[in-house]
């Protein structure tokens, strides 16, 4: 489903070599999420956002030092559970930062969290083999800051559909300048959810598999 997991396979399996590979990757529904677009704000005010399970390898751990050393003060809204929530909540008091720990929610209640979300977190470093979470993000223009972890360079192109980083500390770096820059957050926004359209909606992902049929098939039909 991403180039990442090719990789990984063809290093796994060097047999592979000679067999032909075709990434292709996962459908998202397209119109669901653009009903989506007309929820109604579900926190008041300015939010920071992150989605996903509450475990190391989602990086959950740096997320609220990160967005301390990028000096926001932005209330953070938490989605997900995981053996690291009480983890997060301890940070947070001990932060003294306005953290909402809501749990898992249903697919409408999180989709209108990040339509509406000031910027969308992702301290993942997975490494992610195809984020959903990014990619309905990115698919509702929610404006994304990123680690740069397996597949998310797939979904995310860096300063044109989200900010992209490698460390923690760059982590910050982008989460400061995304709260502080309202014109970047529309255009990497609007870039992110034209982008997401033509690429993971079920049309484009049929099309892509029904390509690889007719590639395979065409020796046979001549």
């Amino acid at each position: 489903v991403s180039s990442t997991i090719a990789r990984d396979l063809r290093t796994r399996a060097p047999e592979l070599a000679a067999t032909p590979m075709y990434t292709i990757p996962n459908p998202v529904d397209m119109a669901a999420l653009d009903r989506a677009r007309g929820a109604a704000a579900p926190v008041d005010g300015p939010y920071i956002l992150y989605a996903g399970k509450l475990a190391t390898n989602k990086g959950v751990q740096s997320l609220l030092p990160a967005i301390r050393s990028a000096g926001l003060d932005l209330p953070v809204v938490v989605v997900g559970d995981g053996p690291l929530r009480g983890t997060i909540a301890a940070q947070a008091h001990t932060m003294n930062m306005n953290v909402r720990i809501l749990g898992w929610q249903s697919r409408d209640d999180v989709w209108a969290l990040m339509r509406h979300a000031t910027l969308l977190a992702f301290p993942s470093y997975g490494p992610e083999s195809l984020s959903r979470v990014l990619i309905e993000a990115a698919a509702l223009g929610t404006p994304i800051a990123a680690m740069d972890t397996g597949g998310t360079r797939d979904i995310i192109q860096h300063r044109v559909t989200g900010l992209l980083s490698s460390d923690v500390e760059g982590f910050a770096r982008d989460l400061a300048e995304l709260a502080a820059d309202e014109r970047l957050r529309h255009a990497l926004g609007h870039a992110a959810g034209l982008d997401a359209h033509a690429r993971f909606s079920a049309a484009s992902v049929v099309e892509r598999v029904e390509q690889v049929y007719r590639q395979l098939l065409a020796p046979e039909a001549a």
